[in-house]
């Protein structure tokens, strides 16, 4: 770049403060990612040995995880699949869109799931930031939400929790195109 160009990116380096400084300091809760509904391993566990697993064409395995997922999931909300998950389509600028997919609170404490993580970990205030840019006006942007009520979220979503109580704030800056310019 140009000589102006050094100055401002030297001087934002000398009066910035980074964004782990805001970051709870928790390998489980702080930032981490979420978890997903099925997987190899998990069919390989409770429905299918792996020598019958390996021995499938790719499209019967697909189908198996297929199964597994419909069999502890539903697509609608109901007494008995009431925690919303959410993956990378659902999740915009500030916003959730339809939830196509619910789970049982009890299969999530029981631990069926690929990644499963303890039921507080979709609990309480934290921004779900996508890992996965997404197309937006022909610019690759990264999306984050604010959440508190209780949603799991796939491998596909990270979840951030402060230190403070300014998730409006870090929600919004995430979310701006300045950020966006930067990660990508």
């Amino acid at each position: 770049g140009n000589k102006f160009d050094l100055e401002f990116i030297n001087n934002l380096k000398q009066n910035s403060k980074c964004l782990k400084d805001f970051i709870l300091n928790d390998n489980y809760y702080s930032l981490s990612r979420g978890m997903e509904i099925t997987g190899k391993d998990i069919v390989i566990k409770n429905i299918i040995t792996l020598s019958e697993y390996q021995n499938l064409s790719k499209k019967k395995q697909k189908e198996i995880l297929r199964k597994y997922k419909e069999l502890h999931s539903s697509p609608i909300k109901n007494n008995k699949y009431n925690v919303p998950h959410i993956e990378l389509k659902h999740l915009d600028f500030f916003n959730i869109n339809k939830i196509d997919c619910f789970l049982n609170e009890e299969d999530i404490k029981n631990r069926i799931f690929r990644r499963n993580k303890k039921i507080d970990f979709f609990k309480g205030n934290r921004i779900l930031f996508s890992q996965i840019p997404k197309v937006f006006n022909s610019q690759y942007c990264f999306y984050a939400h604010y959440q508190k009520n209780i949603m799991c979220v796939s491998s596909e979503i990270f979840t951030i929790r402060l230190l403070n109580n300014n998730y409006y704030l870090f929600t919004a800056l995430l979310n701006s195109f300045l950020i966006n310019y930067y990660l990508n």
